[in-house]
């Protein structure tokens, strides 16, 4: 009997269906939890005053009442109302009233199952995809400033201004890393993640090996150290200071060479691909400068008409490019030629990115557009639509599509043809997004600004249920 009402309610429900689809949807505020249909999953980490919750983005349906209907008659009307592309239920917004702090970065791990973030509160936590802390790491000090994981994602590690700690995935404290007399400035693990290099305002760099043994201090810069970084084989150390040189290294903490000539302090300098070339730059200034292992200067790059925000080299390491406050962004080869101008933005370029598949080149810039161009500097299409200035892009991992974030609230996906694929809501400027290395969630960080704070709160997006909405040709959120 239950089954023949069942087929009943379907066959209406099929009947009726252009009138289902085109029911008004609303924001959830008004509807009780019990009327809520969830589609596409979202974890929201570090709202303030509680922590992190299993927090489905949904849907929601005007004057239906699923919990009337059999689950049977649920999955119809969803299937119905979202273009039979979705498995769905009827779902309840849960929350945990866990204070974590404010929230001051988040990563995913390297393979992409699982997100690290650092909070003010002195503590970092371990999350899972669908909205679970599984570990808490506590003990520092002050808040926490730095966080990464071993290349291999088998160790965490978390900074304050003063010390470093290092942790195995259950949360159990293997080393801390202490002796620098100044604040920490930059942290990072070599590529073989046996050694972690600091750099300080002590004006000193330290190489530890994971086991909390100091290796070797680097002396000879005269002020602060802002950045340090290891070539890509791991061995060959550089580092940047407020004294406007960079400084190459080996291993054994002998200095290499001195970069010389900057004007300014140093912003952080570049390896190549290969690790045979260094870009560096200096704060506020047009110019980049290119030099080699031994410490010869090859060229400047000159052309840009206003401050250079953004350097990065190609994915094969054979070209450079440049994002600036002019306006525009510029490709160059490494003995310093000029291979295109991509013009046509009206306000500053934020953000620069190449695709993995290093053919396609992503501009983001304050008129509030993102632009895709080819490596010959030619246009290939303009995203437009938001409202606020372009503070981050990305690509996914395998190139076919774009990730946008905004300062009007949102970020937004498309594919490389310009065409919007989502929306993706948010409550607060978005400052960063990033995909996962599997490409299948998308982490946004945003932050709600004040006269005397800033919160920070950080989304995790599914999409699973995306990529069946844009086989379908409709769009999910917006």
């Amino acid at each position: 009997m239950n089954y023949c009402k069942n087929a009943f309610f379907i066959t209406l429900i099929t009947i009726l269906s252009p009138s289902i689809q085109c029911m008004e949807q609303i924001q959830g505020e008004s509807i009780e939890n019990d009327q809520k249909l969830v589609i596409l999953p979202i974890t929201v980490i570090g709202k303030k005053e509680e922590s992190l919750t299993p927090y489905n983005y949904p849907f929601y349906v005007k004057n239906t009442y699923f919990n009337l209907l059999p689950p049977q008659i649920n999955n119809k009307i969803a299937q119905l109302v979202l273009g039979n592309t979705l498995k769905s239920n009827v779902k309840s917004i849960k929350y945990s009233e866990n204070n974590i702090g404010t929230i001051s970065s988040a990563i995913f791990s390297p393979d992409g199952k699982t997100v690290l973030t650092g909070s003010l509160n002195s503590i970092a936590s371990l999350w899972n995809l669908v909205g679970n802390r599984m570990v808490t790491f506590k003990g520092h000090i002050g808040g926490i400033k730095f966080i990464a994981f071993s290349p291999n994602g088998r160790t965490v590690l978390t900074a304050t201004f003063f010390d470093i700690r290092l942790w195995d995935l259950e949360g159990n404290l293997l080393v801390t890393l202490e002796g620098h007399t100044g604040w920490i400035n930059s942290v990072v693990f070599s590529p073989n993640g046996k050694t972690i290099l600091i750099g300080s305002d002590d004006k000193t760099a330290r190489l530890w090996d994971v086991k909390g043994t100091l290796i070797t201090t680097l002396h000879g810069h005269t002020d602060a150290l802002y950045s340090v970084t290891f070539s890509p084989d791991g061995k060959t150390i550089l580092t940047g200071s407020k004294d406007k040189t960079v400084c190459l290294w080996d291993l054994g903490g002998k200095l290499i060479a001195t970069l010389q000539g900057h004007t300014r302090s140093i912003s952080p300098a570049v390896f190549s691909p290969d690790g045979t070339t260094v870009v560096t730059k200096s704060y506020n200034l047009p110019v980049v400068e290119l030099w080699n292992l031994e410490g010869n200067h090859i060229a400047t790059l000159k052309g840009h008409t206003d401050s250079i925000y953004s350097v990065i080299f190609s994915p094969n390491g054979k070209t450079i490019l440049t994002g600036s406050r002019d306006g525009t962004a510029r490709l160059w080869g490494l003995e310093g030629n000029l291979i295109a101008i991509l013009q046509g933005h009206t306000g500053s370029i934020r953000s620069v990115v190449f695709s993995p598949n290093g053919k396609i080149i992503l501009t983001g810039s304050e008129d509030e557009t993102a632009r895709l161009w080819d490596l010959e500097g030619n246009l290939l299409a303009t995203l437009e639509g938001h409202t606020g200035w372009i503070n981050s892009v990305a690509f996914s991992p395998d190139s076919t599509t774009v990730l946008t974030g905004s300062g009007d609230k949102t970020a937004r996906l498309w594919d490389l043809e310009g065409k919007l694929l989502a929306t993706l809501q948010e409550h607060d400027i978005i400052d960063s997004v990033t995909f996962s290395s599997d490409g299948k969630t998308v982490l946004t960080l945003q932050s709600s600004y004040s006269y005397d704070d800033c919160e920070t709160t950080v989304h995790l997006w599914s999409l699973d249920s995306l990529q069946e909405w844009t086989t379908t040709g409709m769009n999910p959120i917006e």
